[in-house]
């Protein structure tokens, strides 16, 4: 059995090989949800935490309340400027 690599783990290939990128006939449901798992980290390492990290770590340190003051329509602004 191969293994195709990935950024965060090991996906099982049964006839996967160094030369055959495309080896692997039909996909099976366990590589979907890996590939979703891996998805899933990325969206929260990248998109939630710079955002966290803007809220409750740059804001006190510039004096400012923090999650801007808890007011939903600030939040959301620096959700999609900072996130998407």
């Amino acid at each position: 059995m191969g293994y195709l690599r990935t950024v965060f783990a090991l996906i099982a290939c049964k006839e996967a090989s160094l030369f055959g990128g495309n080896s692997c006939s039909c996909t099976s449901a366990s590589t979907f949800y890996k590939l979703r798992e891996i998805e899933r980290l990325g969206f929260a390492f990248g998109v939630l935490g710079p955002v966290l990290a803007s809220w409750f770590g740059v804001a006190p340190l510039k004096g400012t309340p923090i999650a801007t003051g808890w007011v939903p329509q600030r939040m959301l602004a620096g959700l999609l400027i900072n996130g998407f």
